[in-house]
C-alpha cells in the first residue's frame, strides 16, 4: 500500500499541492483512504460469500465515537476534546471509524456538506493545536 502511494505520487506529482499542506500530511491521507478502501473491498466480498453469523448490525453513531475516542492515547484525547463537538464527532467516525462523508452524515443525522466542513475546520483546529505546543508534522 505504501508502495502504492508513493508510486502515485511519482507518477502524477501535480495530485499533491503545497499550500494545501504538507506532505508527510498528504501521504498519510492518501495511505489512510486506500486502507479504508481495501478494508471496505475485503467485507463487501465476504458478506456476498458468505452470510457471516459474526455480521452484527452497526453500532450507534455515540457507541461508536465513544469507542473510538476511548482508543487514542492521551495526549489523542485531549487534544480531540478541545474540537467543537460537531468536529470531534465527525473526525472520529471518519479517520477512526473508517467511514465515507455520506456514511458519517447519515451516522450524525446531517448534511454530508456539513459533515466534509467539520471535518476540514477540525483538522485545521488540531494542526493550529500541534503548532501552540510545538510539534511540527
Amino acid at each position: 500500500m505504501c508502495q502504492a502511494v508513493f508510486t502515485e505520487l511519482w507518477s502524477h506529482p501535480e495530485r499533491f499541492d503545497p499550500v494545501e499542506g504538507v506532505l508527510r500530511s498528504w501521504l498519510v491521507a492518501q495511505a489512510h483512504a486506500r486502507a479504508v478502501h481495501i478494508a471496505r473491498s475485503h467485507d463487501a466480498h465476504r458478506r456476498q460469500d458468505r452470510h457471516d453469523p459474526t455480521d452484527h448490525p452497526p453500532p450507534s453513531a455515540e457507541v461508536e465515537i465513544a469507542s473510538h475516542a476511548r482508543a487514542l492515547t492521551e495526549e489523542g484525547r485531549r487534544a480531540i476534546g478541545q474540537l467543537a463537538p460537531g468536529e470531534r464527532e465527525a473526525i472520529l467516525l471518519a479517520y477512526f471509524g473508517g467511514h465515507t462523508s455520506s456514511e458519517t452524515a447519515r451516522l450524525l443525522g446531517t448534511l454530508e456538506g456539513t459533515v466534509r466542513s467539520h471535518i476540514r475546520s477540525g483538522l485545521m483546529n488540531l494542526r493550529r493545536a500541534q503548532e501552540s505546543e510545538g510539534v511540527t508534522t
